[in-house]
């Protein structure tokens, strides 16, 4: 566990384990978790490339590489990553058929992987896994709205 010593909403030093001394009322000591961490990406329903509605839910791990970059760069680590997967999923899986996404799930993880690596470069975050937890198609398949 790493601490971030702030003065003013400025940084101010890193403060490892041990005695710290900070100023009262001007300073604050913000608690930074070095550990890998995972995030649950919500089920959402999707639409693949052949109109079959399908279910996914995912999960990422990261960890957190810079202390004072993770604090400045995003405001909500865990919402920014939850957001942006969802997002990145929706494109994955709305580019294939149902055959494909159910047969291609190594490279639809390994895609949004390297997205979520890409994106959260500035964050002081790496992500170490993401994994499509399940893919469940529901009975229904959506017809295209007859052109008017």
């Amino acid at each position: 566990m790493k601490r971030a010593s702030f003065c003013a909403r400025e940084i101010h030093a890193l403060a490892n384990s041990g005695l710290t001394f900070i100023m009262p009322f001007t300073d604050s000591i913000v608690r930074v978790d070095m550990r890998e961490q995972v995030i649950s990406v919500p089920p959402q329903k999707l639409i693949t490339k052949d109109n079959v509605t399908v279910e996914v839910d995912a999960v990422v791990y990261y960890k957190v590489v810079d202390p004072v970059k993770s604090q400045f760069e995003v405001q909500d680590f865990g919402y920014a990553c939850t957001t942006l997967a969802q997002t990145n999923l929706r494109n994955l899986i709305g580019d294939r058929t149902l055959d494909e996404t159910l047969v291609a799930r190594d490279m639809i993880n390994s895609n949004l992987r390297h997205v979520l690596d890409e994106a959260t470069n500035n964050w002081a975050s790496r992500p170490r896994a993401s994994r499509c937890r399940k893919s469940s198609r529901r009975g229904t398949l959506r017809t295209p709205c007859p052109a008017r």
